[in-house]
Parts: C-alpha cells; structure tokens; sequence
C-alpha cells in the first residue's frame, strides 16, 4: 500500500489562500503545529511550545490587521520577506 506523501503548507501560504485565522488558530491550540526547530529538523511541536505560541502571536497580528480598515501599511504576513520570515517557518 502506497503512503501519500503530505505537502508541508506554511502559515503564509495557509493564509494567502484565504484560510482564516481563527481556524489556524484553532488547529494550533488543539494539536501544535509542524515546523523545523533551530537545528533545522521538521518536527512536531505541542500546543504549549514556545513555537506554537510564535505561530499564535503572528496569526493574532495578522488578524489585527485586517480589523484595522484604517491601516494602509503592509500586512504583517506581506511585510515578512526573505530567509527570516515567521510565517514560513
């Protein structure tokens, strides 16, 4: 039996493609998220990892953003370019 091999979706592209905060929010509060750790390895991250937590703050960012009708600068997600960007982490 073949095993389907499972594309790894970053938070950006999760949000790019109108996945909503809240329901990445949710996912990650209820089962972690996946992501490499400083040693460049994927893994498994529990919903109480600082990682997680990180990955809760930038949606929460983005999320107040896109309340805030008044704000003409980029989107936290849109101004996260290069190596160093959180979302896709």
């Amino acid at each position: 039996m073949d095993e389907q091999q499972v594309k790894f979706r970053d938070l950006g592209s999760l949000l790019y493609d109108d996945v909503g905060t809240g329901i990445l929010a949710t996912a990650i509060e209820q089962h972690g998220i996946q992501g490499w750790d400083r040693y460049d390895r994927f893994v498994d991250f529990k919903p109480d990892s600082s990682e997680a937590h990180l990955a809760l703050d930038l949606l929460a960012a983005q999320a107040a953003w896109s309340r805030d009708e008044s704000d003409d600068t980029p989107s936290p997600l849109e101004a996260a370019v290069g190596p160093d960007n959180p979302f896709a982490r």
